[in-house]
């Protein structure tokens, strides 16, 4: 499973960039607003990476700015029934442009305001109330600090961010890396790139 990836991004269209990371292309769908502050073509990206397979289209990769927006996503997609991952991206999209206001217009149970500044439909408005509201955190954010620089790629990953099972698979790659390395040595390139 692929957490996040840091690469340059190779294009971009209205809704996905393809992002290169270790020589390979990855097409990652994001929400709108996501989309404005990725970063132009030939620039460098962090992404944070969710997945959605099916027996039809295989693997999509959803990519986010920052673990917040990740969370929220997955809590769509978890908690509103009837959401699929192009849903909770739908949904992302509208509840980044202020993710504390979005919280709290859940949390006080206020369609209208939902409806009115995120312009979810009223019936959606209803359902994502009735699904999140014991569901979000008090601070307005549904996940962990987001990942610095994240827009622009400036900065390496925090451990800070990062699940304690991510950390430790990224350990595990690590150390598999190192101790391969000999072994291969004259067969094949190994890069290590510590993203911790």
């Amino acid at each position: 499973m692929i957490a996040c990836i840091k690469g340059k991004v190779l294009s971009r269209s209205q809704d996905r960039a393809v992002i290169e990371a270790g020589g390979i292309g990855y097409e990652v769908l994001l929400c709108a607003e996501s989309m404005k502050s990725l970063g132009a073509q030939g620039t460098e990206a962090a992404v944070f990476i969710a997945e959605s397979s099916s027996q039809y289209t295989g693997t999509t990769l959803y990519g986010f700015l920052s673990a917040e927006e990740k969370n929220l996503f997955e809590l769509f997609r978890e908690a509103v029934p009837g959401t699929g991952a192009k849903k909770a991206l739908d949904y992302l999209g509208k509840a980044v442009k202020s993710m504390p206001d979005f919280s709290r217009a859940v949390e006080d149970k206020d369609p209208k305001r939902l409806t009115a500044i995120f312009g979810f439909t009223a019936k959606t408005a209803e359902k994502l109330i009735s699904a999140l509201k014991d569901k979000l955190k008090a601070d307005g954010r549904p996940g962990s600090p987001g990942l610095p620089g994240a827009a622009t790629g400036q900065q390496a990953f925090d451990a800070d961010i990062l699940e304690p099972e991510t950390i430790d698979i990224l350990n595990r790659g690590i150390e598999l890396q190192r101790r391969e390395r000999p072994r291969l040595a004259g067969k094949v390139q190994v890069r290590l790139i510590p993203m911790i």
